[in-house]
């Protein structure tokens, strides 16, 4: 029976507000002239879930009437005249049955999901609502938006709230399940800064079953390594403790910890990570909606944890000393070894400089050696490797070094200096390798008889030429003898084989060149319609962004700007957009020749579409079409670059 009441009362409240927003003005009825009170056994009121927020906050706003069963007509203000608020979702339409003198009445709510833009008061205008006939006003609802606040010692000021979606659990999370991040206190430009995600819950909460990295902590001065370990994780990985939070007893939990390296020092702005968590509830029919998470388990309900950004100060690391090659930033050891120390003159040498341990290499060039007496350096490699162990960023990098031996004789590859600065105990060591010592063998020569007469003089053999690297070992320069030149063989232009020779090489060389033309034509004409099919993706993207210039969200307006231009570049490289980051894309399309001015623009529309998307700031009209035009300009440079070349 009360599940029967309930559902009656909500089509009924969905009634009242369908008719609601279709009944006409009846003639002498006007909004300009509504009244402030109702009659006293109707409430109508208009108000927010919280009257203080902080810049980039979201919050709720509620135009509610509680006993009336027809409402003819509502009118709510636009948020777009108040340039502090931004509207992200709403109105929707929430009834709940509230008791008042012991008589249980109805009380139906317009919701309106709005966010902090600015810092400031925000007005929002009295809202108006008909009923029988007669209009109503509620009072003007004032918020006051402060900036975003430093964090305290504790870091617990920064806490925000967990939210579902759903008001009634929204408002029980309220202040009980939120995530918090710490970075150590002291970070270094080029230090691998460990970003560790807690989550905090009430204990009477039940833990949740599963979590979610919906968005990686970063920003535009961060490199972001590969290896930052799993993105999400079952209940089973997850450990809790018991805590203190403002005089309350939480629990919390490490669900994960993320790397970042920082490219410059300075303050520097540190992008939040969005966390979602998997919430058990309950049967609600029998029990209050607060019972869903302290008994029972029959299904889940996602819940975002957000988490402020903050601002991180970079050192810059000490200058390391004039006599180290290179400094690496983590706590690392460096080895020296070579294939062989015994060689024959004019073949290679391998040389490889390995540096394993704590930290992030990837950004660290290769040292430059001195040069080494008898041997040549003919190439230089480097590979580099990332892992996450039990929260712990762990790197190798190896620099290879290819010598050829130039003489015979000794050579010795002298010690390295490497400098090695620890962020965690602020100690610069110094790694010194061990020199090597290497024999350098001479050619291997032999002798054959070059005259047909007894006691003709001998020189050293051909042989095999061998072939290391790119070059030739031994090539036999010695002159012919003149017992040797008297019984030469005739001329070879007068041989039948050499004319057949040059037939067949000129039937060749006119056989490629057909080949080759009618090559180039084909890749002509696919690259032309690989063009056209760029163009032609990318207009149609960046038509669709425009004309949602003044209805799109910000996050769907600016992912189409970032689509169309990701569609055209991957166009260009013949590849899919999926998964093809703004570093692929850059190092890719140098390869085709761009030049870099061109490619920083890419990597800036690219990155600004991504930074505005969730930026706090003003989302203007003006700044969209600005936005708009650079994408345009942007393809247009590639169109100019390519029909130049």
């Amino acid at each position: 029976m009360r599940f029967c009441r309930n559902v009656l009362f909500m089509l009924i409240a969905a009634g009242t507000m369908l008719h609601g927003h279709a009944v006409a003005e009846p003639d002498g009825s006007s909004p300009d002239q509504a009244l402030r009170t109702p009659p006293a056994e109707i409430i109508i009121r208009a108000h927010v879930d919280s009257e203080k927020v902080v810049v980039g906050d979201r919050f709720r706003f509620f135009v509610s009437v509680h006993g009336a069963l027809s409402v003819e007509q509502r009118r709510v203000p636009s948020f777009a005249n108040i340039p502090e608020l931004e509207l992200l979702d709403g109105p929707r339409l929430e009834s709940q049955m509230l008791a008042q003198n012991g008589r249980r009445r109805l009380q139906t709510s317009d919701v309106y999901t709005l966010r902090a833009l600015e810092t400031g008061e925000a007005v929002i205008p009295p809202a108006r609502i008909r009923l029988n006939g007669v209009w109503y006003e509620t009072e003007p609802v004032r918020v006051e938006i402060v900036d975003v606040p430093a964090l305290s010692e504790d870091g617990f000021e920064d806490a925000l709230s967990a939210t579902t979606g759903r008001s009634s659990i929204d408002r029980q999370l309220n202040g009980r399940l939120f995530a918090l991040i710490e970075v150590p206190e002291n970070v270094y430009r080029g230090q691998a800064v460990p970003v560790q995600i807690y989550v905090y819950r009430d204990p009477r909460i039940r833990p949740f079953q599963r979590w979610q990295l919906t968005q990686e902590p970063g920003g535009r001065d961060f490199v972001i390594p590969s290896a930052a370990g799993p993105r999400s994780a079952g209940q089973q990985q997850v450990r809790w403790e018991p805590t203190e939070v403002a005089g309350h007893q939480f629990e919390r939990a490490l669900v994960h910890t993320h790397y970042v390296v920082p490219t410059r020092s300075g303050s520097l702005r540190l992008e939040p990570p969005m966390l979602q968590v998997h919430l058990p509830t309950g049967d609600s029919r029998s029990r209050a909606p607060i019972d869903d998470f302290f008994t029972g388990r029959s299904s889940t309900v996602p819940a975002e944890l957000p988490v402020r950004s903050r601002s991180i100060r970079v050192e810059s690391p000490p200058t390391k000393p004039d006599e180290a090659l290179v400094q690496f930033i983590g706590d690392a050891t460096a080895a020296v070894q070579v294939d062989r120390t015994e060689l024959p003159q004019r073949e290679l040498l391998t040389l490889t400089v390995r540096v394993r341990g704590q930290g992030f290499f990837d950004l660290v060039s290769a040292p430059e050696l001195p040069e080494i007496e008898n041997l040549s350096l003919f190439d230089t490699r480097s590979r580099s490797q990332s892992t996450l162990s039990r929260g712990i960023m762990l790197s190798e990098r190896e620099f290879q070094y290819l010598y050829q031996a130039t003489q015979p004789g000794e050579a010795e590859i002298p010690e390295m200096v490497l400098a090695v600065f620890d962020p965690r105990t602020g100690e610069q060591k110094l790694q010194r390798t061990e020199p090597v010592q290497v024999r350098i063998e001479p050619a291997e020569t032999g002798a054959r008889v070059v005259g047909g007469a007894e006691g003709t003089a001998t020189t050293p053999t051909r042989g095999d030429a061998r072939q290391l690297g790119r070059d030739v070992a031994f090539i036999d320069t010695s002159p012919l003898t003149a017992g040797a030149m008297g019984r030469a063989a005739p001329p070879f232009y007068t041989q039948t084989w050499y004319w057949v020779l040059q037939l067949m090489v000129l039937a060749a060389a006119l056989g490629y060149g057909t080949w080759a033309v009618w090559q180039r034509r084909g890749t002509a004409e696919s690259e032309q319609a690989r063009l056209r099919k760029a163009r032609r993706v990318a207009e149609q993207v960046l038509t669709t962004a425009e004309r949602g210039l003044n209805e799109a969200g910000r996050e769907e307006y600016y992912a189409s700007l970032k689509n169309g231009v990701a569609s055209y570049t991957a166009t260009l490289l013949s590849r899919s957009e999926k998964g093809l980051t703004e570093e692929e894309a850059t190092e890719a399309l140098g390869r085709l020749g761009y030049d870099e001015a061109l490619r920083g623009r890419l990597q800036r529309v690219w990155r600004d579409c991504d930074a505005i998307r969730y930026s706090p700031a003003p989302d203007t009209p003006e700044s969209r079409r600005k936005a708009l035009e650079e994408a345009r300009q942007l393809i247009q440079s590639f169109e100019e670059r390519k029909s130049s070349a």
